[in-house]
């Protein structure tokens, strides 16, 4: 696996994040990488496992807001969650509670100026020794950047 260096030169994107022709798929890609290159990673030594694509560590607070039933997002019911691991695919992260819900559009700081958001779908969730719950799913599609105060 190659490691993913991103210059802060004014540089154009591969892909622009709101380009019509762009897939699904590589519209995720680069806003994962935007979020990604604005942290540094804590180690560079990562254990192989069962998953397909390379992940990171990603200690960060993210915005997790649900979706309502017409995909519309519920912003008074954001919550803060602590993420875990990032990959172009979806992220995992730790959360005080269970989620009580599936969908939702997370939002991931860059820079501390710009977010990158996501609808989201929740896969997993499991009670961990320590109190937390962990949570995974994966990125469905880019949607545009919910506003934060970062």
């Amino acid at each position: 696996m190659g490691t993913l260096t991103l210059e802060t030169s004014p540089a154009a994107p591969l892909v622009l994040l709101r380009e019509p022709s762009a897939t699904t798929e590589e519209q995720i890609r680069v806003s994962v990488r935007l979020a990604r290159a604005s942290f540094a990673p804590r180690q560079d030594d990562f254990r192989p496992d069962r998953r397909h694509g390379a992940r990171s560590p990603f200690p960060y607070p993210v915005q997790l807001t649900p979706v309502l039933g017409g995909n519309q997002p519920d912003v008074e019911q954001t919550i803060t969650v602590i993420g875990r691991h990032l990959s172009e695919q979806g992220l995992d992260f730790y959360h005080h509670e269970p989620v009580p819900f599936r969908r939702a559009v997370v939002s991931l700081p860059t820079d501390g100026k710009e977010w990158v958001s996501f609808l989201f779908e929740l896969f997993w969730t499991r009670y961990n020794c320590h109190g937390w719950y962990d949570n995974g799913g994966r990125f469905l599609a880019v949607v545009p950047p919910m506003e934060f105060n970062a």
